[in-house]
């Protein structure tokens, strides 16, 4: 078996990973309805954090398109933050999770004051 590597510096292998990141953003897009809707309390709760994960990984095709290749690194750590935290949340114990809840909520109080 014969298989071909592209690498991502060509401009095969950038077409085949712009290719994969529209298939996934479709997929991510697709699933949001059902998700932000769920009647499992976590899923639809942590829902504007699965939005974030989609917005990232538009804003990492944008940028990989545009060939800003490092800028789209530095967004990938933040998208694979975000991803990680989102499993986690699905499984973790009520009290990892009510601390996360808590924890967002205080982040947003404090943004909420300092922008006023």
């Amino acid at each position: 078996m014969n298989i071909k590597v592209k690498h991502i510096d060509t401009e095969e292998g950038c077409e085949l990973l712009a290719e994969f990141l529209d298939s996934q953003i479709n997929r991510l897009v697709e699933l949001e309805p059902d998700l932000r809707c769920s009647e499992v309390g976590r899923m639809s709760s942590i829902h504007p954090l699965y939005s974030s994960i989609i917005e990232d990984c538009i804003s990492i095709r944008v940028l990989g398109e545009n060939g800003r290749l490092n800028q789209a690194y530095i967004l990938t750590r933040a998208f694979l933050k975000r991803l990680i935290n989102y499993c986690f949340l699905q499984i973790a114990p009520n009290h990892e999770y009510e601390n996360f809840m808590d924890y967002s909520k205080n982040k947003a109080g404090r943004r909420l004051s300092r922008s006023m």
